[in-house]
């Protein structure tokens, strides 16, 4: 509910602030009036809600004048009151910035109050965290020296490798059959794999923790010939001097037989195959003796024989050579041409020539054949020469 007289929220029609001023002579001169107030106005809005009757007024006069004057100020400083209330409840309301007050009966000075509308609190909204994406760049690394790779494809010919391409091909062999013999064992030659001792060979590599080669030289034949540096579990280092031999194999480079896969050596090969099936077409295992009077294979060093090629170092064109010089010796001693799995105690792989006299019944038998076959020879010579063996089947 709302006071009639300021508009103010109130308990009754008139608020208490109203009635105090209406009491109150200091602020209401109304309060102490007893006649109806001059001027054509209604009864003192003040007053309004209490018993009260108007006094007679004295017949054609409008009161006392000093009173009558006195009772107008007093009425316009209220209106201006009333007024000043009015626009304020309107501002506060929003109904408008301002508020014309209507004159009463007898013009008055026209009076407007603007009541500035304090400022409505500002909601701050809270700042979302900004998201901020930062990509950092890190600073390139210091490059390394680069490293040839080794060649795995074969050139056209393997002919056409240089030292450089050969010797890293030979050191990127050892690391990995240092590290894992399986996969040092498929870098070999179908050739090689033949004429290697498998088992020597697991043996032997996992016994050393690093190899490599330098001072390396290749020659077009497919020869390297290079320092192995070795070092080995104990962390004892060695050092020796060794030919390794290269091929293409289905465009691999491989790691061949010693003396290679020239023309000459293929051939040589080819021979000896041949000879091989020849005696195998009637072999028989029947622990007959015999005696073993070579057995080579490509790239073995023979220190108490020399080779066609004038040194200790037999290859293929040098076993066949041999094979050759013996049937030429020997014309009547009836010569085989062996590898190992074709008999006897099996081991690695090796060409044998074997010569089978016939009636030869014991060791003795075969050492007395050998004496007077190789009259020049005796002791270790002839031993290494001319050995007693026994055609056997094939065993471990």
């Amino acid at each position: 509910m709302t006071c009639r007289t300021c508009g103010r929220p109130g308990d009754g029609e008139v608020c208490s602030s109203c009635l105090s001023l209406a009491d109150n002579p200091t602020l209401n001169p109304y309060s102490g009036l007893s006649a109806q107030p001059a001027q054509g106005q209604a009864p003192d809005p003040y007053l309004m809600g209490q018993d009260w009757t108007p006094p007679p007024d004295e017949p054609g006069s409008g009161g006392p004048p000093r009173r009558r004057g006195r009772v107008a100020l007093i009425v316009g400083l209220c209106a201006v009151v009333a007024v000043g209330a009015v626009v304020a409840t309107l501002f506060l309301t929003g109904e408008g910035p301002t508020a014309a007050v209507p004159q009463a009966a007898t013009p008055q000075p026209s009076v407007q109050m603007t009541v500035a509308p304090e400022p409505e609190p500002t909601t701050v909204e809270p700042t979302q965290p900004a998201t901020v994406f930062v990509t950092l760049t890190p600073s390139p690394a210091p490059e390394e020296p680069a490293q040839a790779e080794p060649p795995t494809t074969a050139p056209d010919s393997i002919e056409t490798l240089t030292t450089d391409d050969a010797a890293s091909f030979m050191n990127d062999y050892l690391r990995r059959v240092v590290a894992d013999p399986d996969d040092g064992w498929g870098l070999l030659s179908t050739r090689r794999q033949q004429v290697e001792n498998r088992e020597s060979y697991y043996e032997y590599w996992p016994s050393l923790s690093s190899a490599s080669v330098s001072g390396c030289v290749y020659e077009q034949s497919g020869s390297l010939d290079c320092q192995v540096n070795t070092v080995d579990k104990s962390g004892k280092a060695g050092t020796s001097q060794a030919r390794f031999w290269l091929t293409s194999e289905n465009g691999q480079i491989r790691i061949d037989v010693a003396g290679g896969g020239g023309a000459e050596q293929l051939a040589a090969e080819e021979e000896l195959d041949r000879l091989r099936l020849e005696s195998i077409a009637g072999l028989v295992h029947d622990d007959r003796w015999v005696a073993e009077l070579s057995a080579k294979r490509p790239g073995i060093s023979d220190p108490l024989q020399t080779a066609a090629n004038g040194t200790h170092v037999f290859y293929l064109t040098d076993i066949l050579a041999q094979h050759q010089a013996l049937e030429s010796r020997l014309p009547e001693a009836h010569l085989l041409m062996l590898r190992r799995e074709d008999w006897g105690k099996q081991g690695r792989d090796l060409w044998h020539t074997v010569a089978d006299p016939g009636g030869l019944t014991s060791a003795a038998d075969v050492e007395a054949w050998c004496a007077a076959a190789f009259p020049e020879l005796s002791g270790k010579e002839l031993a290494n020469q001319c050995t007693p063996r026994q055609m056997t089947a094939p065993h471990g």
